[in-house]
């Protein structure tokens, strides 16, 4: 019975340290995570005693058509960043951290109308043949923008090589940025009124653009 007792307790004492080991001996940390950036996959490491490295991928695309007798459109919209972080967690042994880094920011939003009507722009009538097909490109903010966010991540304060991630803050993304290109017969005077028409509209929006809101869930798991 005593021997049975030694060997039940070395058994725990073995597993214990076998994962408080590999906590501390994890380098990297990997794993999804879903949210306002899309689809993504998220890598973290130590770097510093209380400092960590993280990067991750993110990506999503939705289209969607709408017609009507008035109107054709097509349009598509994509979600597209890697950010590079640096966490700083201030207080020990805790998951809680501030965060700030870059990201590389590809999202835009991508439509092209075909007009079936007639239309009144700038107090001039154009048919549906001068005003063609008018494909508008939307730039959501510079390519390289900056990250602030405050959240939270366990990997590697735990004693388990699973951990829980989550996230929020905002990227500032700038002024964003409208194409506008057109196929119709109308020339260089429909291609200018469909051009103001558009930034008039814009101009409305524009301001709220330049952020961009972050919020995230995930896991890791330790390697």
């Amino acid at each position: 019975m005593k021997k049975i007792k030694k060997l039940v307790t070395i058994a725990a004492f073995l597993t214990a340290y076998s994962t408080t080991a590999q906590a501390i001996t994890s380098s990297v940390a990997i794993g999804p995570k879903l949210g306002t950036q899309g689809i993504g996959v998220e890598l973290r490491a130590p770097l510093a005693e209380q400092f960590f490295g993280r990067i991750s991928g993110n990506y999503f695309k939705m289209k969607k058509e709408y017609g009507n007798s008035d109107l054709k459109l097509n349009g598509e919209f994509t979600l597209l960043s890697v950010p590079i972080m640096l966490d700083w967690h201030p207080i020990d042994d805790s998951g809680f951290r501030l965060s700030a880094g870059v990201a590389y920011n590809g999202n835009q939003l991508k439509a092209t109308a075909k007009p079936m009507r007639d239309t009144v722009m700038g107090g001039k009538n154009f048919t549906p043949a001068e005003l063609g097909s008018i494909t508008t490109k939307l730039t959501l903010g510079s390519a390289i923008s900056g990250i602030v966010s405050v959240g939270y991540d366990n990997s590697f304060k735990n004693n388990s090589p699973w951990s829980f991630n989550c996230e929020a803050g905002a990227m500032y993304t700038g002024n964003p940025k409208l194409s506008i290109s057109s196929t119709g017969t109308g020339g260089a005077i429909a291609a200018q009124h469909i051009k103001k028409d558009a930034e008039r509209n814009f101009k409305k929006t524009k301001k709220f653009l330049q952020v961009f809101p972050i919020l995230s869930l995930g896991f890791k798991y330790s390697l």
